[in-house]
Formats: C-alpha cells, sequence, structure tokens
C-alpha cells in the first residue's frame, strides 16, 4: 500500500470540510489549489446529491462533515483509485472553477 502512495505530497481527511482542508493544505505548502466543479459533478458518486433541487448541494459538497475521506495532492501520476478534482497553483487560494460565490464552511475548532 505505501508504494502506491509514494507520489502523494500531502494529504489530510475531509471530516471537517473539502475547502477547509484544501486551505490548510494550501496554507502549509505555499500553494494555491484550483478545484473544478465539473470534475465533481461528473463523478457518479455525487450524482444524487447533484440532482437534488437545492440551493446547498454545493454548500455541502464543499463544506460537510464527518466524510471520512482523504484529499491529497500528488505529483503527475495519480494513484490507482484516486479521483482528481483540481490542481494546485501558483498562488495562495483555493479557487472551485464553475462556483462563483465560495460558501464560508468548514468546521473551525477555535
Amino acid at each position: 500500500m505505501a508504494t502506491q502512495f509514494r507520489t502523494v505530497n500531502s494529504m489530510c481527511d475531509v471530516s471537517d470540510g473539502l475547502l477547509s482542508e484544501l486551505a490548510h493544505i494550501a496554507q502549509a505548502s505555499s500553494v494555491g489549489i484550483e478545484i473544478d466543479s465539473k470534475l465533481i459533478s461528473a463523478n457518479p458518486d455525487f450524482k444524487e446529491l447533484l440532482d437534488l433541487d437545492s440551493s446547498q448541494v454545493w454548500r455541502w459538497i464543499l463544506g460537510g462533515g464527518e466524510d471520512h475521506v482523504f484529499v491529497a495532492t500528488t505529483s503527475a501520476k495519480v494513484p490507482d483509485g484516486a479521483i482528481v478534482i483540481g490542481k494546485v497553483v501558483s498562488g495562495t487560494e483555493v479557487k472551485v472553477l464553475g462556483i462563483s460565490e465560495l460558501p464560508d464552511v468548514g468546521f473551525r475548532h477555535f
């Protein structure tokens, strides 16, 4: 299993929300992160949620907590089973392409 993840540069569980955890990774690594909402929308795991007629769907996807999965940054070779949702870019912000107004989401411990 360790060899499968040798291309991983950073990793964090998303139990406090995807955007919140990506902001931690971006800050700790002095990079920007660009998420593509189309890549998330294309993932069949999100189909049922995205089919809901709710203004809250992207808030749930980007900020929902207690999701016990990992978000990671990797070198060019993506580990088997990983789902690409964006890329590391220069800068210091986390941006979501296709979402004009990012919700203020994520659990804050302090």
